[in-house]
């Protein structure tokens, strides 16, 4: 009866802590989130960092606009096998 009762306050135990521990991170997200928001906001109301981000995004539009055009070339130009094994049959 005693070896029971240790087993389930022991459970009992660790459960708490899982909680204890999944709050813990749910509270740091939550803050690192909001300083995140709050930088991000204060930064974009600056206008040399408003400039410099308006640059950042551009620039990662074009890039991914290139990156987009490349792997769509690639598509293209990686030849089909059945395309090829008709090819060597003529």
């Amino acid at each position: 009866m005693l070896v029971l009762v240790l087993v389930l306050v022991l459970v009992l135990v660790l459960v708490l802590v899982l909680v204890l521990v999944l709050v813990l991170v749910l509270v740091l997200v939550l803050v690192l989130v909001l300083v995140l928001s709050v930088t991000k906001s204060l930064l974009s109301q600056h206008p040399r960092y408003a400039v410099a981000g308006e640059q950042l995004r551009s620039r990662w539009r074009s890039e991914v606009a290139r990156w987009e055009q490349l792997t769509a070339n690639i598509g293209r130009c990686t030849p089909d096998p059945h395309e090829r094994e008709r090819d060597r049959r003529r």
